[in-house]
């Protein structure tokens, strides 16, 4: 699954690569490269904000869920990284609790993020 959603990637990006020299071009090698190490891809480890204890979690999702931390296809039908719903990734919401490693959030659903606003919410008045 995760190799098929390699070569996705690998051949959306492939003809929508900005290069500043010649425009649009064919460097794909070096946007995966970029983009992979950026965390892009599922195999960097997911991690979930606990709000009670103020730190965070290990979190994984299934295989079979298309959970990217961005996309260009703003139509791509991807799961919310939360709760599995599918949805359009242009109607994702920036998850408060499930980032990457470096503190990026991945798309939820509306619902999902509805709970983690007021998670944060309650927290940060708890906390001031």
């Amino acid at each position: 699954m995760i190799a098929d959603i390699k070569l996705f990637f690998k051949q959306l990006f492939c003809d929508h690569q900005w290069d500043r020299t010649h425009g649009y071009g064919r460097n794909v090698s070096k946007l995966y490269e970029s983009v992979s190490i950026m965390g892009i891809f599922d195999e960097t480890p997911k991690q979930k904000w606990n709000f009670i204890n103020h730190e965070y979690e290990p979190y994984e999702t299934p295989d079979e869920w298309v959970v990217p931390l961005v996309c260009r296809d703003m139509d791509l039908l991807v799961n919310c990284a939360n709760c599995g719903k599918q949805l359009i990734y242009g109607e994702t919401f920036t998850s408060k609790a499930i980032h990457n490693i470096t503190g990026l959030g991945f798309g939820v659903c509306s619902d999902c993020y509805a709970i983690e606003r007021e998670l944060d919410e309650i927290e940060r008045k708890h906390h001031a």
